[in-house]
């Protein structure tokens, strides 16, 4: 997993503007659930649970998350508004093979592969592997202070390692792999003390992922 720098102006924009539009709605309409409020999300981001985990099988989603995915809630319009908005920014550089000319079937792209998620102060998503969804994923994160990470462990070397979120907004990159890849299972997770945003698209191809970023590179 490796950090890119977003230095395209117009899509800081466009994360900015739904940032800004999120954080202008009442979030407290939105119904987190905590599985167990003895424990923060140190524990279930640790090396512990992550090795008592392995012990029993392969988690391909973590079902019980603090954080909601925004096109599930009251907030569903702005989750729309980011697709098309990221849409008509990329213009489909290498996204699809086919590079659709239409915006329509654009949004439908963008419609299926983001994801939009907001995590509460002590939220997380504990060890998870998404072989469901292989690919070639680009996460972008937001929180005010940085005071949030990412952690995975190595598919290769088993190190844990940890990307600690920087204020703002946050690039990273990288594979996930398929089920039957036992040597790209890449086991992750994410915990913050603050409220942070998570939006993410999974790409068919390192082709396609390498365009994206290479966009994100330009100014």
């Amino acid at each position: 997993m490796n950090s890119i720098p977003i230095i395209n102006e117009h899509l800081a924009q466009i994360l900015n503007d739904f940032k800004d539009e999120l954080l202008s709605n009442d979030l407290s309409k939105l119904k987190f659930k905590q599985r167990d409020v003895t424990k923060d999300y140190h524990y279930f981001c640790s090396t512990e649970l992550l090795n008592e985990l392995k012990g029993k099988r392969i988690v391909v989603q973590d079902r019980n998350p603090l954080c909601i995915d925004i096109k599930y809630t009251y907030l569903n319009e702005l989750y729309l508004k980011l697709d098309t908005n990221l849409a008509k920014w990329d213009n489909q550089q290498g996204y699809i093979v086919a590079k659709p000319r239409t915006a329509s079937l654009k949004e439908k792209m963008f419609q299926q592969n983001a994801l939009a998620s907001i995590y509460p102060p002590n939220g997380y998503m504990s060890w998870h592997t998404n072989t469901d969804a292989p690919g070639y994923n680009v996460l972008l994160t937001w929180s005010e202070k940085g005071n949030g990470f990412f952690r995975y462990q190595d598919p290769i070397t088993k190190e844990i390692v940890t990307m600690q979120d920087k204020p703002g907004w946050n690039c990273k990159v990288g594979y996930f792999g398929k089920y039957t890849e036992t040597d790209k299972l890449f086991w992750h997770c994410c915990g913050t003390a603050e409220l942070r945003i998570t939006v993410a698209w999974i790409f068919p191809t390192l082709e396609a992922s390498l365009s994206f970023q290479n966009k994100i590179r330009q100014p």
